[in-house]
């Protein structure tokens, strides 16, 4: 077969000898015989590296947990913010079409200027329609 069954200068098998005596080609390009300081900064690197690592992917996890969190509770003081404002506002409307269909002056009108003769606009508005149309105006200004 292409890698010999002999032993190594160690007498292991590992890593297979090429025909030759030597490590195969391929093995050697792939790192399989590292120096001993090719190893050991390898070696440094990866026990700076994973801890380091390590914690900087549970400071993100941490950090995008809290963002999320803080998030998610100024939109709610938001939206109840927002929610009071609105009951707020259509309180006061509803307080306001109360007090105008109590008030005398709206109540009062039986009938309004009727717009679909040809004359319309020289007939007189009558009193009660002007006095609606005078309160109307109060609320405009």
């Amino acid at each position: 077969g292409l890698y010999s069954a002999r032993r190594n200068r160690k007498g292991s098998k590992w890593p297979p000898l090429h025909r030759s005596g030597h490590v195969h080609p391929s093995l050697s390009r792939m790192g399989v015989t590292m120096k001993i300081k090719n190893k050991l900064i390898l070696a440094f690197v990866l026990v700076a590296f994973i801890p380091v690592a390590l914690v900087g992917g549970i400071s993100v996890l941490n950090i995008r947990s809290e963002a999320v969190d803080q998030f998610l509770d100024g939109s709610t003081r938001e939206i109840r913010q927002i929610d009071g404002n609105m009951r707020q506002f259509f309180d006061g409307t509803l307080q306001n079409v109360d007090q105008m269909a109590k008030d005398p002056v709206y109540t009062s009108v039986t009938s309004l200027k009727d717009y679909t003769g040809a004359d319309a606009a020289r007939q007189p508005m009558p009193e009660a329609a002007q006095k609606v149309i005078d309160a109307f105006a109060r609320y405009g200004t």
